[in-house]
């Protein structure tokens, strides 16, 4: 059971880590591009 939910934990982790990433590229391919502009 302890396992099992330590894995959900990492797997739940890694996830928010990889949408975080990809948020934060996308706020700053917004910021670029409107100082660009």
């Amino acid at each position: 059971m302890l396992q099992s939910f330590r894995i959900m934990m990492k797997w739940i982790l890694i996830y928010c880590h990889d949408f975080l990433r990809s948020l934060t590229m996308t706020i700053l391919f917004w910021i670029t591009t409107l100082v660009l502009k």
